[in-house]
């Protein structure tokens, strides 16, 4: 299954949907067939101005029905309710995780659907973030953050990672002059699109069951599907069943998720082990290694020198 019908599963495609953040990749809107009206922080023209400055192609960025500026959704859209609600790659920006699925939840109809598509930490470079953790995500609710915060921020850029597929080096391009700057920056309260969150699945799922189990949530997982590429997807409802497994087995996945080795490594780690037996068929070639195969063979058989006689 692709990605655009892994996002669009159990779904009510026939009523009215909401796209957060589409910009200039949307899922849904669009897409002949489907209601769907778009939430972003731009209206189309600033959307168009800012990707064509970084060189994207602008050519799908649709009008925009509501243009978020950090009020509750429910004010913007009014007594309108939505059958279903798609983002991508939109959870791991916003300051506060809670207070955008509780606002979610607030717009859905009942039954409605929050699907979720969301970076896996683990193939991009996010690789050698810790994985966000239930306290931080607290701390960004109890009150309320309307701007990343500035420890996020130097978490973000100081271990922004670059992987040399060739070399299998890794670079870390942000110096601290510069992770300085923008830590100064958040801090006199600019808001940065950056990632704020960084996730494995199991990680946010387990923060996900455990929010809803501490009342912070109104949402539960309603369906969830292992990573494609580098992203992974998660369903929520207010009427979720929840993960389908306890919470010590969702721990321990997380612990085992962060043991995972990313496809550039995997590659490198193959590109070596090639050399390495290349060595050593040319060794074995040698006169040398022909010449010292009889003590090879003892040493392998277990052959000890006789016992002195006395």
């Amino acid at each position: 299954m692709d990605r655009r019908k892994q996002i669009l599963a159990n779904l009510r495609l026939d009523g009215l949907g909401l796209e957060i953040g589409p910009s200039h990749s949307p899922v849904a809107a669009g897409t002949p067939g489907l209601r769907v009206q778009t939430l972003d922080f731009m209206d189309q023209a600033g959307l168009i101005a800012r990707y064509d400055r970084i060189g994207q192609d602008t050519s799908r960025i649709r009008p925009v029905d509501y243009v978020w500026s950090g009020e509750p959704y429910s004010d913007l859209v009014g007594e309108t309710r939505f059958d279903w609600i798609v983002a991508s790659h939109v959870v791991e920006h916003v300051p506060d995780l809670i207070g955008f699925i509780a606002d979610c939840a607030e717009v859905l109809a009942p039954g409605g659907v929050l699907s979720l598509a969301v970076p896996d930490k683990r193939g991009i470079f996010d690789y050698y973030r810790p994985p966000s953790g239930l306290g931080q995500v607290i701390d960004a609710h109890l009150p309320p953050r309307s701007v990343t915060s500035a420890g996020a921020a130097a978490e973000f850029e100081l271990n922004y990672a670059e992987f040399d597929g060739e070399t299998g080096t890794t670079r870390f391009p942000h110096d601290p002059f510069r992770v300085r700057q923008v830590m100064a920056r958040v801090a006199g309260g600019e808001f940065l699109d950056i990632h704020a969150w960084v996730f494995t699945p199991s990680s946010l799922r387990l923060l996900v069951e455990d929010l809803h189990a501490l009342r912070l949530l109104p949402m539960r997982e309603s369906g969830f599907a292992e990573s494609i590429g580098y992203e992974f997807y998660l369903q929520l409802r207010r009427d979720g069943a929840g993960p389908g497994v306890d919470r010590p087995t969702l721990a321990r996945r997380a612990l085992d998720e962060l043991s995972w080795v990313s496809a550039p490594e995997v590659e490198r780690l193959g590109r070596r082990i090639a050399d390495l037996e290349a060595e050593l068929d040319a060794t074995r070639r040698t006169l040398s290694w022909r010449l010292t195969a009889p003590l090879r063979a003892m040493r392998r058989g277990g052959w000890r020198a006789p016992p002195p006689r006395g």
